[in-house]
């Protein structure tokens, strides 16, 4: 029998099995031919059933299976003996991919319908039509994923859940399909991506053609989006510069999927979508998606990094070695896909990790080692990246002094980094309640509501610290660019500060709800009771 892990790793893929979940019995079990013994009895734990303080939680796996004793044995004329197969891990497997597969899928429908989309994207009334029917594609596959809803929770009760799971994937996937067909749409009748073969794409697709004839992507970049770009060059016989369009189109119709399926292994699926997706929203953006992208799976990631570490003095040190190992893969994969959010998040991710540290005696070692074993296979997949950046301190400085540089730095809510198009009168806004917009109101008493109801949380506990860090270096890097003059891409932080914002305000509605319903489905997944020396989850 594999050994039981928190809920804490099971994001990191780690044998995500629970303890003390009461065993329901099977009626097959009722023949007196079936009857299992004491030793023969295998305790598969239920992944969805709630623990004492699972709070909102719930993680990204199939519907509750029933307990079974071990396959029946056929006894053979002959003597010999052949186990009975059991299809059950298969359907595990199926409800467990079913997700992933949807949300790419419905996605990946929604681009290719849009490639249909026939209208001139420079002429206004070309725009409003094309706005319209990728409206229209979109209620054509939405539709049949509320009727699927419907149907199971009036005729197939037990396959509900599992039409919930599959229509909000669905939904999400749509939604990164919207916005991806949008620029399909937009880039019809050209080999382009936007800004052409200019600004920061014109020298990516640059670095991209020296990747292609044998050069190595400069170290102090993010390589992946290079590397992405060469190969769709090369797999579509094409320039680099006409690859970036092709990039743009499916990193932009990536955000929503990808953001659900991260938030998913946190939350429920419902909140996933409300609140997880919802919050990626102002993140899709189809120039220079890549950064996105990263930012709504770090956050996440983030997350599940301080809840195993609340949880790991539980279990013993080659198992936690293990969960630090595969997370020191992920965030080094997202490090050489963006590693500017890690900057950002560095004071935040420092105070979390110190709140979240199991510090008693008998304890400690588990903690080191998982933040050990993490570091050691995160140096292992992108040191060289982070060498890279060490290397250009100071030789590198980022002078681009652009819109968003001239902004007041407190003004969160929009963004117009350095696209071209018409500049309002007055930036920021002037805000409907005494100058301040009821928007940012919202924010700030979303934050107050996550604090005060679930405080406690690792999802709360990490959002806050995120946020609030990345606020401190914003000021201290603004305060200092007179004397400097230079930038240091400080406004890139108003993008992950929004997005924590957003998703305190829709966790505390979730909190709020749950505390309402008298504990009713929680919306956040797998949490813990109370890791280590650090309070309940």
């Amino acid at each position: 029998m594999g050994h039981p892990v928190v809920s804490g790793f099971r994001g990191w893929g780690v044998c995500p099995h629970r303890l003390a979940v009461p065993v329901r019995e099977d009626p097959a079990l009722d023949l007196p031919s079936q009857l299992p013994t004491k030793d023969t009895v295998v305790q598969h734990i239920v992944e969805t059933a709630p623990s004492r303080d699972s709070g909102l939680i719930d993680v990204m796996a199939p519907a509750p299976v029933a307990v079974r004793a071990p396959a029946p044995v056929d006894v053979t004329s002959t003597g010999s003996f052949e186990v009975v197969p059991r299809p059950a891990s298969l359907r595990r497997l199926g409800a467990t991919l079913a997700e992933p597969v949807t949300a790419v899928g419905a996605a990946v429908a929604m681009l290719a319908l849009s490639r249909s989309i026939d209208v001139d994207p420079l002429d206004r009334i070309g725009q409003v039509s094309g706005l319209a029917a990728l409206q229209l594609r979109f209620l054509v596959l939405a539709v049949p994923l509320v009727l699927g809803v419907a149907a199971a929770g009036r005729w197939a009760r037990d396959w509900y859940p599992m039409a919930v799971r599959v229509a909000c994937a669905g939904f999400a996937g749509l939604l990164g399909g919207l916005i991806g067909g949008g620029l399909v749409v937009a880039l019809r009748g050209t080999h382009w991506g936007l800004w052409a073969d200019g600004g920061d794409v014109g020298l990516l697709a640059t670095w991209a053609d020296g990747v292609l004839h044998g050069d190595a992507s400069p170290s102090h970049y993010p390589p992946l989006v290079v590397w992405a770009i060469a190969l769709v060059a090369k797999l579509g016989d094409m320039p680099t510069a006409y690859a970036n369009k092709y990039v743009e189109i499916i990193g932009v119709a990536g955000i929503a999927p990808l953001a659900y399926l991260c938030w998913r292994t946190l939350l429920t699926p419902v909140v996933a979508l409300t609140v997880g997706v919802t919050a990626a929203l102002p993140l899709m953006q189809p120039y220079k998606p890549y950064e996105y992208l990263v930012l709504v799976a770090v956050v996440p990631a983030f997350v599940q990094l301080i809840r195993a570490l609340r949880s790991c003095g539980r279990y013993s040190i080659p198992l936690v070695a293990m969960v630090g190992a595969v997370a020191g893969i992920v965030f080094g994969v997202l490090f050489l896909g963006y590693s500017g959010w890690f900057l950002w998040s560095g004071p935040g991710m420092l105070v979390a990790v110190l709140m979240a540290f199991p510090w008693r005696r008998q304890l400690w070692t588990r903690g080191l080692t998982l933040l050990a074993t993490a570091a050691a296979s995160f140096l292992a997949i992108a040191g060289f990246h982070l060498v890279g950046l060490v290397r250009a301190v100071g030789t590198i400085k980022d002078g681009f002094f652009y819109f968003d540089v001239y902004v007041d730095p407190t003004y969160l809510a929009m963004w117009r980094e350095s696209l071209p198009g018409p500049e309002g009168e007055v930036w920021p806004p002037v805000g409907e309640l005494g100058g301040v917009g009821l928007f940012t109101i919202v924010l700030a008493v979303g934050l107050a509501a996550a604090v005060a109801l679930g405080g406690r949380r690792s999802v709360v506990v990490t959002l806050v610290a995120l946020a609030g860090g990345a606020w401190l270096l914003r000021f201290l890097l603004a305060g200092r660019m007179y004397q400097t003059q230079t930038v240091q891409l400080y406004p890139r932080t108003t993008a992950e500060i929004l997005y924590c914002l957003l998703m305190l305000t829709g966790l505390a509605v979730a909190f709020a709800m749950q505390r309402r319903g008298g504990g009713g489905p929680a919306p956040v997944a797998g949490a813990v009771a109370a890791g280590p020396g650090s309070g309940s989850e």
